[in-house]
């Protein structure tokens, strides 16, 4: 769903706020109206009413921030998380399995990096850890 909103923060807090997890994006960001409000359309998850007006940062977020819809979020990010964790995990045992066995005499590098391999495990780590926390509170 689309909302008309008018924020009052800095530019650099709008960014921060739209950088951050928490389901929502910018569509269009106007420029400065008057003391440090920003018109902006955000796209956010499906509640009764869109919103209009003008909001802190602070009171957007909940506004916007319903468990069950962060729960739902939070479970699609982990499944798409986990399937490009296993697409990494191909893509590297395809790479080292091209390599021939006098390789190491040859290059420095045998192995493709494991970084994004790592990178992925630790944020499906992190986003299961907020899920488990989400459900607990929930209770």
């Amino acid at each position: 769903m689309e909302s008309d909103i008018i924020i009052k923060a800095t530019r650099d807090e709008i960014d921060r706020f739209f950088k951050e997890e928490n389901g929502v994006c910018t569509v269009r960001l106007f420029k400065s109206l008057n003391n440090g409000t920003y018109s902006v359309i955000i796209r956010h998850a499906e509640q009764k009413n869109r919103l209009y007006g003008i909001y802190a940062i602070p009171e957007l977020i909940k506004k916007l921030q319903h468990p069950k819809v962060i729960a739902k979020q939070l479970e699609a990010r982990i499944k798409r998380t986990e399937e490009a964790l296993e697409r990494e995990h191909i893509k590297n045992v395809e790479m080292t399995s091209r390599v021939g066995l006098g390789a190491g005499m040859r290059r420095v590098k045998l192995a493709p990096s494991g970084r994004r391999e790592r990178e992925l495990e630790s944020r499906l780590e992190d986003y299961r850890k907020r899920l488990k926390e989400l459900v607990k509170d929930l209770e």
